[in-house]
Order: structure tokens, then sequence, then C-alpha cells
């Protein structure tokens, strides 16, 4: 038999590339001859965070809330079709608590930590709570070999990086899904780390097609453009004129997932806030095109050989998209407006991409296996 492996991330946030690195994670290790298991840990405040009325941001933060009412049925859909998808996870029991994790100190052989910003205070989940709740996602409660993949700091400012560096240090194996963290871990603490793939990359199309669902009957048959935007209702209501008329001009229709906003539905405009992971999958396979500013939107992308661009702002701080885009050489498909698009759909040529893709799976696989340190299967 393989070896026992615990991994530990943001494996049930209502969030599509979170809750499908998980996935990733627990399906690339099966496939090595390793038995893995994810820790069930789930934070109150990430069930806060996603919960459809929040009482506690104040009274704006609750008007915003009750601006989604007119698509609270789909909210309610969504989340069940997350729970539904996360179930069919390999979970332990479930713990909300830090000092919880030590009923499973000695549990496994060896504990992955990662991928997704789970060494990122400013995350939606430890924004709002205490140090001691990013513990368990540093494996401070066991002895076991410790192992980082594709985990990310993202924008932790130096001081708060050198605050958890000597638990970083305890790690036997370190890596970044971005080459700029493995920079800054190093200029900052001195700790060296490796650059590996998110695992969402780590997995093949035919891997994907075995969680897509189907197609929502709304859209099936329709040529339509995919909209995923990870942006709150001020910018979405701003940008929706002019992503209208880009559909129409290419004799498509345009289909919205805006988890943080509300679209309405409107002559071949369909919204599909109610998708969850599967579903999520299916729109993205059957685009014509994806526009997005989402990391995962655009990994998914890239990975499933469907035509895309990614809406960048100039000023944008987030080095995530064009780090790994620049490494499958498609920078050309970062765009900072719905203005730098050439009319028409234009082709992907994924070949060079996929080449990339793979000399960095072949890297990130190794990695993994010497992290954990070979397999017993």
């Amino acid at each position: 038999m393989g070896k026992n492996i615990g991994i530990i991330t943001y494996h049930s946030a209502y969030n599509f590339g979170s809750v499908l690195q998980a996935y990733a994670t627990e399906k690339a290790l099966e496939s090595l001859g390793y038995n893995a298991q994810i820790l069930n840990y789930r934070m109150q405040s990430q069930y806060d965070y996603y919960s459809m009325l929040h009482t506690n941001r104040g009274v704006k933060g609750f008007i915003k809330d009750l601006l989604h009412l007119p698509q609270m049925g789909q909210y309610i859909q969504r989340k069940r079709r997350f729970e539904a998808f996360i179930s069919q996870m390999n979970l332990t029991e479930e713990f909300r608590e830090p000092d919880e994790a030590l009923a499973y100190a000695n549990a496994f052989d060896v504990f992955i930590s990662g991928s997704d910003q789970i060494w990122n205070k400013h995350s939606n989940e430890l924004i709002s709570v205490d140090w001691k709740y990013m513990d368990p996602y540093l494996l401070t409660f066991t002895s076991q070999k410790k192992v980082s993949y594709a985990s990310s700091i993202v924008n932790m400012t130096t001081e708060e990086l050198k605050r958890i560096a000597d638990k970083i240090k305890e790690f036997d194996s370190i890596s970044f899904r971005e080459p700029e963290s493995c920079n800054r871990l190093l200029q900052t603490a001195g700790i060296q780390s490796d650059f590996v793939l998110d695992p969402t990359l780590l997995l093949r199309e035919q891997d994907w097609e075995k969680v897509t669902g189907e197609l929502p009957a709304e859209v099936k048959d329709k040529r339509y453009i995919l909209y995923y935007a990870l942006e709150g209702v001020k910018k979405t209501n701003a940008i929706m004129p002019a992503l209208r008329q880009f559909a129409e001009r290419r004799d498509c229709a345009l289909v919205t997932i805006t988890p943080l906003s509300f679209s309405m539905n409107g002559k071949n405009v369909y919204n599909m806030i109610g998708a969850g992971p599967e579903e999520f999958l299916s729109l993205i396979c059957h685009a014509e095109l994806v526009l997005t500013n989402s990391y995962h939107g655009t990994l998914f992308s890239v990975n499933l050989g469907v035509p895309f661009y990614t809406l960048r702002p100039s000023d944008s701080k987030d080095n995530r998209i064009p780090s790994i885009l620049s490494l499958l050489k498609l920078e050309n498909r970062i765009v900072t407006s719905l203005n730098d698009i050439p009319d028409g759909i234009s082709k992907v040529d994924f070949g060079e991409a996929w080449k990339h893709r793979e000399i960095y799976r072949d890297k990130s696989i190794l990695y993994l296996k010497k992290a954990i340190g070979g397999t017993d299967a």
C-alpha cells in the first residue's frame, strides 16, 4: 500500500478554484499510488463569509446582501451543489477550531499543506480572525513529515511573512505556485522553495471530464461567450452593457457567472450564479470564448483548450495570472479592457502552451514524489 497523506487546504469554500484545486490534489496523489485524505478543517469564518446574509458586516453590508434577494433561489442551489461536490471528496471528520487538529497529529505518514491562499492572512477566510487559525495550514499540530504544495502568500507584507517564517522553516519541503513567492520567501526569511504548478494543472482533460456536469438546459445548443468574474455589484453593472454588445457582435449569447454580484437574465443573457463546480466546468468546456478576471478561470480555459481573454487592470498588483501565462507563452491573452480584444472569436493555438505545461507538470509531480519520499505501491 502507498503512504497515507493528509491534505489541508481551502477545500470547502464556495469558490470554484478552491474546491477544484483540492479535488485535483487528492486525485493527483491517488494517481501516484498514495492514500490521500483531506483534513475537514472548516473555520466558522469560512461559513460566515459564504453565508447568504451577513449580519456581521454592518448596515451597508446587510443592504448589499438584500440586493441579492431576487437571486436567493440560485444562491441556495449553488450552495447545495458545492456541498454535494465537497462531500464526494475523501474527508476526515469536520472540525472548526485550530486545537482540534491535534487529533490528527499522528494520523498520516506525511502532511501536505496546499494549494490556495492558505498562508495569506488577507484571504477571505483568515482576514477577520486571529493568527492562530492559520496554524493548522502551517501544520504546527504535528511532527510528522511536512510538505507544502503550491501554497500561496500573494499579498502578505514582509512583516507578516516574518511572523510565520519560523513555522515555515519546520517544513521538510516547500513550494509555491508563483515564482515571485519563492523569491519573496528567500529574500524575507532566507528560506529556499520550489515553483510548482497549481494542482488543477496536474489533471488532464480526461480527468476533468469525470466531474464535468451537464450543460444547463437554457444554453444547450447555443453559441455563447462565458463571462466569469469576481467583481462586486458596481463593477459588474458597469461592464454589463459592453459585454452584451461584445456577445451580440459575435452572434453569441452571453452567459455570466458573477458570484460576488448579481446579473439578471435578459434577451440572450443567461445568469448562472446557481452553478456548482460541475456546471462551472461544463460552461467553460462548451464556451466559444471565456472572458475572466479569475486565476482559475484562466487556468481551466488553458487546461481545457478553450479560447479566452483574461481581463486585468493595468494597475493590478496581483501577478499570479501574468506569471503563469508568461510561463505558458500566452501573455497575449491578457487585456486591460474589452476594447483591446479583436473582432470575431480568435482561436488559440494551445500546442506551445501545452508543451510547457507538460514540462512543468512533470517537474511538479517529481517534486511531490521526492518531497513525500516515494511510494510503497
